[in-house]
Order: structure tokens, then sequence, then C-alpha cells
């Protein structure tokens, strides 16, 4: 039986526009900056952008499209899933890309500290056990 689509919104457009902005974006190793200041957009507006904040116009689309060296569909070539929250997408983009540059041994240990994260709020307890 063939899976059931789900129906778009214009919230989770935006959303997987944002992180498919990103993606592109740092596939090519390009900077923010650098992205706003080829497409002629604002820092600001650009991070706002990849962070789902702001729904950019045709006009910026276009832009961003040419500077990505890349054509309109494929700036909507997203995955169908689920964007919850595109600021953490952005930061996992940023992680990934990081990562491509370190040994297999680091990202064992990254990876064990990741899940260590998971398992819950670490960081909350230390702080906790100090003010003892």
């Amino acid at each position: 039986m063939a899976k059931a689509k789900k129906s778009l919104t214009l919230e989770s457009v935006q959303k997987r526009l944002s992180v498919r902005v990103a993606e592109l974006r740092t596939s090519k190793g390009t900077t923010q900056v650098q992205l706003a200041d080829s497409a002629g957009l604002e820092v600001q507006y650009l991070r706002k952008i990849e962070q789902g904040d702001r729904a950019p116009s045709l006009k910026t689309l276009v832009a961003l499209a040419s500077a990505l060296g890349t054509s309109l569909a494929e700036l909507f070539n997203f995955e169908d899933r689920e964007i919850v929250n595109p600021r953490v997408e952005v930061q996992l983009l940023r992680l990934r890309s990081l990562l491509a540059e370190v040994s297999e041994d680091d990202v064992k240990l990254l990876n064990k500290m990741a899940e260590r994260l998971a398992a819950g709020p670490v960081l909350a307890v230390r702080q906790r056990k100090k003010g003892k």
C-alpha cells in the first residue's frame, strides 16, 4: 500500500527551505557572510532565513540560487521529512561539516559524548553539584 503524502503548509515549506539553503551553502564550503555578500543580502537576514524565522521573497530566492550556483528547483529539492527546529538542523549541518575534518577515533569519541548528552541533562547536574 502506498504511503499517504503529508499536506504541505507554508510553515513546513519555510522550515525545509531554510535547512535546504544552509545545506547547499555548507556543501559548497561557503560561509553565511560570503553567501549574503554574493546574493546582495544582509548577513542577519540570511541567518533569519536559515533559522526559519523569515520567508524569503521570490527575488531573494533567485539571488540565493544564483549565488549558490544552482536553480530555484534545486532550492526546493528537499527531503520529504519533518523539520521540527531549523536552528537545530543548521547546527547539525555545521557539526557534520566540522566532523569531516577529524579522525575516525575523534568521531567515535564525539559520538559517545553525544550519547551521554542525549541520556540526560549532564550540564545541569554538574552545575547543581557545584552549588552544593
